[in-house]
């Protein structure tokens, strides 16, 4: 019988591969247009080499299918995860792997777990403490009017699991959570997030950031730790020694 491990390190090995493959982990070597000369500035304004860019996973519903799956899979059989009984998709990327790990749940296991999925707050933010002022201003009569921040059925007592793409600061997760908190006390309830699941932990310092704010955070795949073996045989010799 093949143990929990080996099956989650077979699909993220698996999965890996094909993302590099179909492009949606860019390289320098890899991307079109300018930022195969420039590379590409991230959310905290380093620069990078390397960019994952999952929101076109729609692109490919067989790789999609296998990320839902192997996220379904830890969902099943990782401690804290196998208690939440909903997941949220943070906008964008996390939202279409939301739903396809809830419908693996279902199809493949045999488990409810509905999705539910963030919407853009009124204003761009960076930080969590920008999306504490706006959802504060919004509490008090900022003129949003009824759009709910948090779209979905939340109910009494929900543990939900939070999923997005990539996790490099963690800032978005921290962001998504407030949004739950948000919307938990404007229909009077009370819910639990205190976890988040991704499909690539960029091994910058966001699962010391998460258990800063009393969350966990759980990858399917560690890119620096896991996905850069396993692609050195599909990189230029130049290309994986940079990244």
């Amino acid at each position: 019988m093949v143990s929990y491990e080996h099956e989650k390190e077979n699909s993220a090995r698996e999965i890996t591969t094909s993302l590099y493959e179909k492009g949606f982990i860019q390289t320098l070597w890899n991307a079109e247009g300018e930022h195969a000369d420039t590379g590409w500035t991230l959310k905290n304004g380093s620069w990078s080499p390397l960019y994952i860019n999952l929101r076109q996973i729609g692109n490919d519903p067989k790789i999609a299918d296998k990320i839902g799956i192997a996220l379904s899979l830890m969902l099943h059989e990782e401690e804290n995860l196998k208690d939440c009984n909903k997941v949220v998709g943070i906008e964008m990327a996390g939202i279409p792997i939301a739903v396809s790990a809830s419908l693996s749940c279902y199809n493949i296991r045999g488990e409810i777990r509905p999705y539910l999925y963030t919407r853009q707050l009124a204003e761009k933010v960076r930080t969590v403490e920008e999306a504490r002022t706006l959802l504060e201003r919004e509490k008090a009569g900022g003129g949003y009017g009824e759009k709910y921040f948090l779209e979905g059925r939340l109910e009494e007592g929900d543990n939900l699991c939070l999923i997005d793409d990539v996790a490099m600061d963690f800032a978005s997760k921290l962001i998504a959570r407030e949004i739950v908190r948000y919307e938990s006390e404007k229909r009077g309830i009370e819910v639990r997030c205190s976890n988040s699941l991704v499909v690539f932990d960029r091994d910058q310092g966001a699962r010391e950031a998460a258990e800063k704010e009393g969350m966990r955070l759980h990858s399917l795949i560690g890119f620096r730790s896991r996905a850069l073996d396993w692609l050195q045989a599909e990189m230029q010799p130049g290309e994986h020694t940079l990244i």
